[in-house]
């Protein structure tokens, strides 16, 4: 295993899941969406190689423990402003996962909960004004935000452009 992550669009969809649902001991994500919970396993199956057996899959989660993976993950994060600093698939990619895990729509419009202060700054950097309200960010430019990040996201798919 190299020192780096080797990104790709999935890889950084895959990243955003792990932003969203960090632990100390394994990767996982916890969802009461079988398709996020599946797509995660998908990705660790065949993008990380992760053996079937070492992937488990309980009701509204699924985890695999492996330190090395958790560690490249983790060193990815503390660089993703540099990471996700262009407007492209990498980007769109881990802004589709925070959206899936911890985002929606209500009566004010499209918000993202709990979001970091790098991921807040990433969103600003390639153009995607919000406003925070307690634990919610709201969208700005919510029909340009979900445009780019529909491509990639399970829950974009089923929300309504405003």
């Amino acid at each position: 295993m190299t020192k780096k992550l080797e990104l790709n669009p999935d890889m950084s969809y895959m990243l955003g899941l792990h932003q969203c649902n960090k632990q100390d001991s394994y990767v996982g994500v916890a969802s009461a969406s079988n398709e996020l919970i599946e797509r995660f396993v998908r990705l660790a199956l065949y993008d990380l190689k992760i053996e079937p057996n070492k992937i488990l899959v309980e009701e509204g989660k699924a985890i695999f423990y492996n330190s090395k993976i958790r560690k490249l993950f983790d060193s990815a994060l503390g660089r993703r402003i540099k990471i996700f600093k262009y407007r492209n698939d990498y980007a769109s990619n881990y802004l589709a996962a925070l959206f899936d895990c911890n985002g929606g729509i209500d009566r004010k419009g499209l918000f993202m909960r709990n979001l970091e202060g790098a991921d807040e700054m990433i969103m600003e950097n390639i153009g995607f004004h919000s406003a925070k309200a307690g634990t919610k960010n709201y969208v700005f430019n919510q029909n340009e935000f979900l445009a780019f990040i529909r491509p990639y996201s399970i829950r974009a798919n089923h929300s309504p452009a405003r």
